[in-house]
């Protein structure tokens, strides 16, 4: 089944040599992402969307994030609540690997590594999910067939960074959708940046499947002349 999903993304044309690398877009704020698509390494990010205020979109400025380790990713920055302020933020988009590059998605992970609880009571909480098998919409996931995985976010004093981690069964695609609830506490709070990466695995050749087959077959054929 894998090398299926492998082939139909193959067949879709998409490359990277065919799609604007996301570095065109740093800089732009969520509202002008709505819409694009962009390459960032092996990975092809895509269906950008939002259900965030405009003036909290508006905020929210794009980065890519160069690959580690074969994990590139993408940034949102810029996210603050002034004191006794509530600022909800979401950020929805697809992501899948492009053709021709042998891996496959096994995680989903999520680093807020500068968070400034400037006074007290400041927090930030919300939900990180990833979908496999939907049809291009996290939040409706489980209507649209595809099987939902979710971590729970959740920050406060004396916390400076977060971060947490989704193990999802190998995949070449996911839709990802990160909602936020920022409050500023008693002098504001201020998230540096949201960053979302990909850890992935090598992609079993066909030439394994090949050989796991035989070996399956061969067993089987033992059993019953027992």
């Amino acid at each position: 089944m894998v090398v299926c999903a492998i082939a139909v993304l193959a067949t879709g044309g998409a490359s990277a040599a065919s799609l604007p690398s996301c570095a065109l877009f740093a800089g732009f704020s969520l509202t002008d992402l709505i819409g694009q698509s962009c390459a960032v390494g092996d990975k092809l990010f895509t269906n950008f969307g939002s259900t965030s205020a405009t003036s909290v979109t508006n905020l929210v400025k794009f980065e890519p994030l160069a690959a580690i380790s074969n994990d590139p990713g993408v940034e949102f920055n810029s996210l603050a609540a002034a004191a006794g302020q509530s600022v909800l933020f979401n950020v929805s988009y697809s992501v899948a690997v492009l053709p021709k590059y042998p891996f496959l998605i096994q995680a989903g992970e999520l680093d807020i590594p500068a968070i400034s609880f400037n006074g007290s009571g400041g927090s930030i909480s919300g939900w990180e999910n990833f979908c496999k098998g939907g049809a291009g919409n996290a939040e409706a996931c489980a209507a649209d067939g595809g099987n939902l995985y979710s971590a729970m976010i959740a920050a406060s004093l004396p916390a400076t960074a977060y971060s947490s981690d989704v193990t999802i069964p190998r995949t070449v695609g996911l839709d990802v959708s990160t909602s936020l609830t920022v409050f500023g506490g008693s002098a504001g709070t201020s998230v540096g940046s949201i960053d979302e990466r990909f850890a992935q695995v090598a992609s079993p050749e066909p030439a394994t499947f090949l050989l796991l087959g035989t070996g399956l077959l061969a067993l089987s054929r033992i059993a019953r002349k027992k």
